[in-house]
């Protein structure tokens, strides 16, 4: 079936402009989606062609394109959201907004490459980017949260969650940092996982030896360069971490056991 024509594609430049539309509650703004945020729209605002939103896995691609998809959709018609790389056809004017880019075909990646009449926006891991050689593209990367940015990410991710800032000791803070690598996604998990081991555990405040019990439980496996990452699968903690005399409230009732 022939795809139909879109009207003529909203200007990037006028996003920003927008009206601002309710975010996921998981997606904080950390200083390195700022600089994508801006990078990606000052490359779309260079015509058609292919833009390549890079970053490791959990680091908030999904999100980004996500956003992109509500305040393209706030401008006006011409927009196109495909997951998962599953093109079908010839590229239509617009933009075209795909997540998980590495499955795209190489001969619908050179067409999305050559076109003149719409922009591509392929979110994909970094290893993505060995494809592209030859190809015209502009590159934005999407970084993880730095070690400075930790505490601040930490404590926005508490007040989401109508935690306490003063509930986490500075320790518990540094820890994060360190067995998350700054990926939101697993920044997210840690501390909801340390948030759960310290109630179990009755201790006032997370520190460094909740984080690591956390991170005991939660089963990171190494990705191959280029692979997607499996999201972490909890283990199952050891029989004296659950007495029976202390059941857990169900996880509807404790917001930070959701990662996000």
């Amino acid at each position: 079936m022939a795809r139909r024509a879109c009207r003529p594609q909203p200007d990037p430049r006028d996003l920003n402009d927008l009206p601002d539309r309710p975010a996921p509650a998981t997606a904080l703004r950390h200083a390195g989606w700022s600089e994508a945020w801006g990078a990606l729209l000052a490359a779309l605002a260079e015509g058609p062609g292919v833009v390549a939103l890079l970053g490791p896995p959990g680091v908030g691609k999904t999100m980004m394109l996500g956003e992109l998809e509500r305040r393209l959709r706030q401008a006006g018609p011409g927009v196109h959201r495909v997951d998962f790389g599953d093109l079908a056809g010839p590229p239509a004017p617009g933009v075209l907004l795909v997540d998980e880019a590495e499955r795209i075909g190489a001969p619908a990646l050179e067409a999305l490459a050559r076109q003149t009449a719409g922009v591509a926006v392929l979110a994909a891991l970094p290893g993505f980017a060995q494809r592209l050689q030859g190809l015209a593209h502009r590159r934005v990367i999407l970084r993880p949260v730095r070690a400075g940015e930790v505490p601040a990410y930490v404590a926005a991710r508490l007040a989401q969650l109508g935690v306490p800032s003063a509930r986490l000791a500075p320790d518990g803070v540094a820890a994060l940092g360190a067995a998350s690598g700054g990926v939101p996604r697993l920044l997210n998990m840690l501390l909801g996982s340390a948030l759960f081991t310290a109630g179990l555990d009755g201790a006032a405040r997370v520190g460094a030896a909740q984080v690591q019990a956390a991170a005991a439980m939660l089963t990171l496996p190494k990705p191959q360069r280029g692979a997607p990452r499996p999201a972490p699968a909890l283990a199952s903690p050891p029989a004296s971490a659950h007495p029976a005399t202390a059941r857990p409230a169900p996880a509807q009732a404790r917001p930070w056991l959701l990662g996000g």
